[in-house]
């Protein structure tokens, strides 16, 4: 089900609710690439969106197992973390797998910025790093969770105290702009790749929310599903997540196209 002008739609248009179905197989993470042309799951595992029609995820072997969430760049290489060495990329041309942040150790958010250049992820802890990927350094950290970013340079996150969770908006020059109070529970964002709407689960309401980073406009609900979870943007106006089907399957794509 839908509404706040929310429909499910098929990537190239026709109104269906799955994209593509994977009975028996959970889907634990999804990321998808800058481009929107490739999307990431459990596995590894990656997907053609380009495809006609999507065809089933193709698998690879990495040099370690891929633990937690993962993150993909443009041309579908997968980064990974490999315990317990550290953040590794595996360049699905040539099967190259080599260590990129030693030492990291992933069990919260991984996220690529667009330019490829700086990783953020964290661990058990509500940490965040920011990571140059050419150099290994650490450029940031912060306490916050779930990092998304886009082409602008904007990062949505939920900021964590010991007393309560906050989905935040930062413009490239670091002012921040609060999204949520409580008593909403915000987790899993995705920012919009070119834009400021972010989509995003709530622990006390079920369903997908939609909040706009700096513009004042009221939260609104997309979907009422309580299985949705895990959404990403998948170019502009379309948004992937996982649904579990009315005949129990889990792992059920559908993608939203938001219409207003």
């Amino acid at each position: 089900g839908g509404g706040g002008g929310a429909t499910l739609a098929r990537l190239r248009g026709t109104t269906v609710s799955a994209v593509l179905k994977l009975p028996g197989r959970r889907i634990f993470t999804m990321a998808p690439s800058v481009t929107g042309r490739f999307l990431v799951i459990d596995g590894p595992c990656v997907v053609d969106l380009a495809a006609t029609p999507v065809a089933a995820p193709a698998c690879v072997q990495t040099a370690q197992p891929a633990y937690g969430r993962l993150a993909i760049d443009g041309t579908g290489d997968v980064i990974y973390y490999g315990a317990p060495g550290g953040i590794r990329r595996f360049t699905r041309s040539t099967g190259a797998d080599a260590l990129v942040v030693e030492g990291a150790g992933v069990n919260g958010g991984l996220a690529l910025a667009p330019s490829g250049r700086r990783l953020a992820w964290s661990d058990c802890q509500p940490q965040i790093t920011l990571t140059d990927l050419a150099t290994g350094a650490a450029v940031h950290a912060e306490s916050l969770t779930g990092p998304t970013t886009n082409t602008r340079g904007d990062w949505a996150f939920v900021r964590e105290t010991p007393s309560l969770s906050i989905l935040a908006f930062r413009e490239p020059g670091g002012l921040v702009h609060e999204l949520t109070a409580p008593p909403i529970i915000p987790g899993h964002p995705a920012l919009e790749p070119d834009g400021e709407r972010v989509v995003f689960g709530r622990g006390d309401v079920p369903g997908l929310h939609l909040a706009w980073g700096t513009q004042l406009r009221p939260i609104e609900r997309l979907t009422d599903d309580p299985s949705d979870d895990g959404a990403v943007w998948i170019g502009r106006d379309r948004v992937a997540f996982t649904r579990t089907d009315a005949a129990g399957v889990p792992a059920v794509w559908t993608c939203l196209l938001y219409t207003s």
